[in-house]
């Protein structure tokens, strides 16, 4: 019963010693005391321990010893630190994370080993890294450079490290991300790729066995720029149209106030060439291609215009189908002697080659190569045409035409007349007039041709006790007199008194009132005049000579006067249309022409317009 309280004793003051074939004397054993276990972390720690005496033999072994169960011994995991007495350090490697250990310090002499207070430690668990989010700096439209910093690995090597990023808060590696390297320190990430003028929220990261950590939450915004834009497949390709569209990725951080497509038979075409205006916002939209020239080859982008800027989407390119061609007919020209002239413009062969063209003409209106034609070579531009057999007093009608593998195609159709004497005919609005003043002797030679000016008139009325009365120069040179006893005075000289009550019924609109004019012609109205002198080449009298009208500057007789006035500058040429006392009239001198309303007491010259 002695030895095992002896053995309790020297166990509680921290001496142990080894079994052994022979009992031993723990006297003669080592004294050794274990250290406090320091350092502890996921693999290692230190410790050591404090050999007080070598009980009468050399300590020739020292050290600690480890296990994960109580009372380890040299036969486990030890360390080995030289030899004597005194105090010693050592080192404890190759644990396991998050492990609880028995640690006792030994020494060993020749009569055995004697061991240290049991001491207990538990190292640390593997976890998380720990990483810090940069400030983010050089922000452009659409990029950005950040990056992280990592101090902690966590007990296992950070085995990927960058950042990610988001339009929401919280972004994680789910979402956009960079990876830049491994381990721990610093790093820099270059964010690409992003939506100008965007809010976004970047959080570094780092990955170890145990996870992905992340470091704080940074936000910052792009700066502004002009949309994001793609273009459309061109789809239902017609000779003159297609379908297009596009769609608006981001506004680039304004709102797009238009949107559309572009298009040009050169490269890279812009919003200055042909396009659509399709609304405004982002999203989706069609846009139809318009008026394009058959078999030709053209190019497309989409746009998007914003307060910053307009900005195009990728270019695409096709060819519209070949169709019929393009041309106008040119007007009717030296219509004299049963002949005229006429011809064509071709500005475009429908992608294929014109293989005939000319002009053709009938007397019913939409004439075509049935009827009478010409043939005028091949190929585009303007060529010039020779009608024939062409009868006087009659309606013609005239169409250029050109050929090509798809088809016929034909201009415009133009009217003309072939006039009988006396007789003028405007092609452009398609009226026949007298070719003379009335009561003149020839047709204008000039402006201001006197042979030409013909007779100036004035409208009266004598009824109801109301007279009218001349000078005694006046000559009179024609009164008409109709059931309505309107008069139509046409004075060569003299002065006409005139006296008519505002209830006179003078040249009425339906023509056959006082109608000074031969059979099957009558005064015009206000609007022929109008739409004859809008064909003028020019304004003024100028293009009033140069009209087919050729109307001189014969001036004008006022109310009660002999008097003529602006012989040779000005020219009046009554209407139809009466308002009151007063009726329209045409007038025009050097640089203007206008429709105006006076007295139809004043003498004008009148010009026959056929019905």
């Amino acid at each position: 019963m002695k030895k095992p309280i002896l053995n309790l004793f020297f166990i509680l003051i921290g001496i142990a010693f080894v079994s052994c074939d022979e009992e031993v004397d723990p006297k003669l054993l080592p004294v050794v005391s274990t250290t406090e276990v320091r350092s502890i972390s996921y693999y290692s720690a230190q410790s050591g321990g404090v050999i007080t005496g070598d009980g009468g033999y050399d300590v020739i072994a020292r050290g600690v010893c480890w296990n994960t169960s109580p009372n380890p011994n040299i036969k486990g995991s030890k360390t080995v630190d030289a030899a004597g007495t005194g105090t010693f350090e050592s080192s404890i490697d190759s644990l396991l994370p998050g492990t609880t250990y028995y640690l006792r310090a030994y020494a060993t002499n020749k009569k055995g080993t004697s061991y240290g207070l049991q001491v207990t430690f538990t190292t640390k668990n593997l976890t998380l890294s720990e990483v810090i989010t940069s400030p983010v700096t050089s922000i452009t439209s659409t990029s950005a450079l950040t990056g992280g910093s990592i101090f902690i690995d966590g007990g296992t090597p950070i085995t990927a490290r960058g950042v990610c990023w988001s339009m929401a808060p919280n972004p994680t590696k789910n979402d956009s991300t960079t990876v830049d390297g491994a381990g721990i320190g610093n790093f820099i990430s270059t964010l690409s790729r992003l939506k100008t003028g965007t809010t976004y929220y970047v959080k570094a990261y780092s990955t170890n066995s145990q996870g992905t950590s992340y470091g704080n939450e940074v936000q910052f915004r792009t700066q502004l720029s002009i949309p994001e834009v793609r273009t459309s497949a061109i789809t239902s390709i017609t000779s003159s149209s297609a379908i297009s569209g596009g769609e608006i990725l981001h506004d680039g951080g304004e709102a797009v106030s238009a949107r559309g497509i572009c298009w040009s038979t050169s490269p890279s075409p812009t919003i200055n060439n042909s396009k659509t205006v399709t609304g405004s916002g982002v999203g989706s939209y069609t846009s139809t291609l318009s008026n394009l020239k058959s078999g030709t080859q053209y190019y497309v982008r989409a746009y998007a215009t914003n307060s910053i800027g307009t900005a195009y989407g990728n270019e695409l390119t096709f060819t519209s189908t070949l169709g019929l061609p393009e041309l106008s007919t040119i007007k009717v020209t030296d219509i004299i002697s049963g002949t005229a002239k006429c011809g064509g413009i071709i500005t475009h062969d429908g992608g294929a080659e014109i293989s005939s063209r000319g002009v053709c003409w009938s007397t019913s209106p939409n004439p075509s190569l049935t009827d009478n034609r010409t043939t005028d070579g091949i190929g585009t531009g303007s060529f010039t045409s020779n009608l024939v057999n062409l009868q006087q007093g009659v309606t013609y009608f005239v169409r250029a035409y050109a050929t090509n593998s798809v088809g016929i195609s034909y201009g415009n159709e133009i009217k003309f007349y072939i006039t009988n004497p006396g007789e003028v005919y405007n092609p452009v609005t398609g009226r026949i007039w007298m070719d003379r003043n009335l009561g003149a002797s020839r047709v204008a030679t000039s402006a201001t041709d006197e042979q030409a000016y013909g007779d100036l008139y004035q409208w009266g009325r004598a009824t109801d006790g109301h007279e009218k009365r001349t000078s005694p120069t006046t000559t009179i040179l024609s009164i008409r007199d109709t059931p309505n006893h309107g008069y139509f005075i046409i004075v060569k000289s003299g002065v006409l008194d005139w006296r008519t009550p505002q209830n006179n019924y003078l040249w009425s609109k339906k023509y056959n009132i006082n109608n000074p004019c031969p059979e099957r012609f009558r005064v015009p109205t206000a609007d022929e005049w109008e739409a004859e002198r809008a064909s003028w080449s020019s304004s003024g009298s100028a293009g009033a000579f140069d009209s087919p009208l050729k109307l001189p500057l014969a001036g004008y007789r006022f109310l009660g006067s002999d008097t003529l006035f602006n012989v040779g500058a000005k020219g009046y040429y009554w209407s139809a249309d009466v308002h009151g006392t007063y009726a329209k009239h045409l007038y025009f001198f050097s640089s203007e022409a206008h429709i105006n309303t006076l007295s139809r007491a004043y003498g004008f010259c009148v010009r026959c317009i056929k019905d």
